[in-house]
């Protein structure tokens, strides 16, 4: 730990770190609004703007182990400034572009800045962190992940309305720039030993990229035409054979892309890391669903329904006033589980009082509530008791689960609508109650993994 560091200079660098975390999430979801837009502008359909965003998101997940190699040769600041520039340029080519070969290139390269952003940020708290203050730290780090899915799709909606696709990008320039001088002049300068430095670990990063390039695809191929296709479930097949010759790999491997010591030597972490992945596969795809099921059910706009999901981030907003005082008293087992029954019962509530939206309100200020608490508390618990030479390969486990989990929710979004109506087309025509149905069941599911983690575990964080 970097013992110079004061208290209050770590809670701001924090914070700092959390508004690039926004930055990178908003450009996750703010141009789904704008799809078609963008799509006329560049003489395309609209299937292939689906599919460049599909590719940021991709290329975030596909280069994230390269943050944690980056990190230890280079340095977390010089890395985190690197990976600014980079997602400034990306945002650069995006909003100038003016053919779809343009804006698939510049989505590609903003992604790997946002793979390089999100690992090491999230490593340089962690190890800079008391474990007394290591609730607080990721209390922040978190709400990037809870607020950006809220606002992007009713940002994107409204800049696109008033304004002009374009500065769905743009609007990033002004914040990055802000970034990078902060970053400069307050982020730590480390010491980088360059005779132990390692070298890339190439075969494992190609193995890992098309074990994420397979899965990636074959989770976007379902979400846009269904289940009854061959192509995702070989994609999938293809997915899992890499994934097996990976792990072989690593298990082999002196310096490998990243370890699986973590997973493979404290159960406790393996269970979080499970259990935190379903609790996020569940309540990711709910921003995107909720808004078409008020347009279906309440002929509700576009904009006004992005409003009333507004409320999920007053509830994000009031618990975490509260998340460390829970935390200190409660610890981590026993929240994690009442608020796993609050958000399946609150996911139901939404289907069973479509037709009175302060009723729905309710139940989505408390959906944001539980949110915000389950993802500060699987955040905090997965790297509380881990020894410091395991926190970068945690690191990025964790965020390559974060980043599968976040794929996994919004396309079974798209599948259980499939599944719940006559046609195969995702529309907001009309929406059974399957889909609430599916992400109530998948939001319970995480209680099988907990009960498998040990009451105490966490404690030295309290």
């Amino acid at each position: 730990m970097n013992t110079s560091l004061s208290s209050n200079r770590l809670t701001g660098l924090t914070l700092l770190i959390a508004i690039a975390f926004f930055m990178e999430q908003l450009d996750s979801t703010i141009a789904v609004t704008a799809i078609n837009n963008i799509a006329n502008d560049l003489s395309v359909h609209s299937t292939t703007i689906t599919m460049a965003i599909a590719v940021y998101i991709m290329t975030l997940a596909i280069f994230l182990p390269i943050g944690g190699w980056s990190a230890k040769n280079f340095g977390c600041k010089n890395t985190f400034l690197f990976a600014i520039i980079l997602f400034t340029i990306g945002s650069f080519g995006c909003g100038f572009s003016n053919n779809i070969y343009l804006f698939l290139s510049s989505e590609v390269v903003q992604g790997i800045g946002a793979a390089l952003m999100v690992p090491v940020g999230r490593l340089f708290v962690i190890q800079n962190s008391k474990k007394s203050e290591l609730a607080k730290r990721i209390s922040i780090l978190v709400w990037p992940g809870l607020i950006a899915p809220i606002f992007g799709p009713s940002l994107g909606a409204y800049i696109t309305t008033y304004y002009s696709w374009h500065w769905i990008f743009f609007i990033n320039i002004p914040i990055a720039i802000i970034l990078f001088f902060l970053a400069w002049y307050f982020l730590p300068t480390e010491n980088i030993n360059k005779q132990s430095r390692i070298k890339l670990d190439s075969l494992g990063f190609l193995l890992s990229s098309l074990m994420l390039v397979m899965g990636l695809g074959s989770l976007d191929w379902l979400s846009n035409f269904g289940i009854n296709r061959i192509i995702p479930w070989a994609l999938l097949t293809s997915s899992i054979i890499f994934g097996t010759l990976l792990n072989n790999h690593i298990s082999k491997s002196e310096s490998p892309i990243f370890s699986l010591a973590p997973w493979k030597n404290d159960k406790n972490f393996k269970h979080t890391l499970i259990s935190g992945s379903i609790c996020r596969a569940a309540l990711s795809g709910l921003p995107i669903l909720i808004p078409l099921f008020l347009q279906s059910e309440l002929g509700l706009s576009m904009i006004e329904s992005g409003n009333i999901i507004l409320t999920m981030f007053a509830g994000n907003l009031l618990m975490k006033t509260f998340t460390t005082s829970i935390i200190t008293k409660c610890g981590f087992k026993k929240p994690l589980i009442i608020s796993s029954l609050i958000s399946t019962l609150s996911i139901l509530g939404c289907w069973y009082g479509q037709h009175n939206i302060l009723f729905i309100c309710v139940m989505l200020f408390l959906i944001g509530c539980m949110r915000s608490l389950q993802f500060s508390l699987y955040n905090t618990l997965a790297f509380s008791e881990l020894p410091k030479p395991f926190l970068n390969s945690a690191n990025v486990l964790n965020n390559l689960f974060t980043q599968i989990s976040f794929a996994i929710g919004i396309t079974l979004v798209s599948i259980f609508i499939r599944l719940g109506s006559n046609s195969n087309v995702v529309s907001s025509s009309h929406i059974s109650i399957l889909p609430f149905l599916g992400f109530a069941l998948l939001a319970l599911l995480p209680l099988m993994f907990l009960c498998f983690i040990h009451k105490d575990y966490g404690n030295s964080v309290r």
